[in-house]
C-alpha cells in the first residue's frame, strides 16, 4: 500500500506540468474507476479526456482545473455534475455524451466561454431554464435522452448554430425556439411532434 501511494503521487507529480491527458484505458487501471484526490492538483490542464472509464462521479472540487478548455467524459456511469464545474470559465467544450444523467445542474448556465455541449445518450427529461445563459454556445447536443419538452429560456442561445434533439419524447418546441437566429443544423426526428411551432424561422 505504501508502494502505490508513492508511486501515485509520484506520477501526479509528474503530470502536473502537463497541459493534456488523454487516457481512456490506460489510467483506469490505476484509478480503480475513481480520480484520486491529487487530480484536481493538474492546474495546468487545458485538454481532459477521460472517456470509457466507468467513473461514477467527480471530485467535489473538480472545478479546480480552471485551465480547462476542453472536457470529455463520454461514455462513463456519471448521474450528477458537482457544483464546482461553474468554476471552469474557460471550458470551451463539456462532452457528457452517453453516461447516467437523470438531471442537468442550473449551474450549467455559468460557463461563459462555452461552445460545445454533448449530452446525447442520457436520461434527461428536463433541461434548466439556466442554459439559456450560455450566450457562447454554438451547439448542443441531447438527442437520444427522455426530454418531454425544452425551456422557452432556450431562446437566449444566441450563438447557437445545431441543436439536436432527435430520439426524445418531445410533443411540442417553445416559442423562444424561434428568436435562434443563427441556427442553421436543427434535427427534431423521432420525437412525438405533431406539428412545427408557427414561430420558428420569424
Amino acid at each position: 500500500m505504501f508502494f502505490f501511494n508513492f508511486y501515485q503521487q509520484f506520477i501526479f507529480g509528474y503530470f502536473r506540468c502537463f497541459e493534456t491527458i488523454q487516457s481512456n484505458r490506460n489510467l483506469y487501471r490505476l484509478f480503480s474507476f475513481r480520480l484520486p484526490a491529487g487530480f484536481v492538483q493538474l492546474r495546468n490542464l487545458t485538454i481532459l479526456g477521460l472517456n470509457d472509464m466507468s467513473l461514477t462521479n467527480l471530485p467535489p472540487d473538480f472545478g479546480s482545473l480552471e485551465a480547462l478548455q476542453s472536457l470529455e467524459l463520454r461514455e462513463n456511469l456519471l448521474k450528477s455534475l458537482p457544483e464546482s464545474l461553474s468554476q471552469l470559465l474557460k471550458l470551451e467544450r463539456l462532452d457528457l455524451g452517453d453516461n447516467e444523467i437523470e438531471e442537468l445542474p442550473p449551474h450549467i448556465g455559468k460557463l461563459p466561454a462555452l461552445q460545445e455541449l454533448w449530452l446525447d445518450h442520457n436520461q434527461l427529461q428536463h433541461l434548466p431554464s439556466e442554459i439559456g445563459e450560455l450566450k457562447t454556445l454554438a451547439c448542443l447536443d441531447v438527442s437520444e435522452n427522455r426530454l418531454e419538452d425544452l425551456p422557452d429560456k432556450i431562446g437566449g442561445l444566441e450563438s447557437l448554430t445545431d441543436l439536436h434533439l432527435s430520439q426524445n419524447v418531445i410533443e411540442k418546441l417553445p416559442d423562444g425556439l424561434g428568436e435562434l437566429k443563427k441556427l442553421t443544423i436543427l434535427k427534431v426526428d423521432q420525437n412525438r411532434l405533431s406539428t412545427l411551432n408557427p414561430n420558428i424561422g420569424r
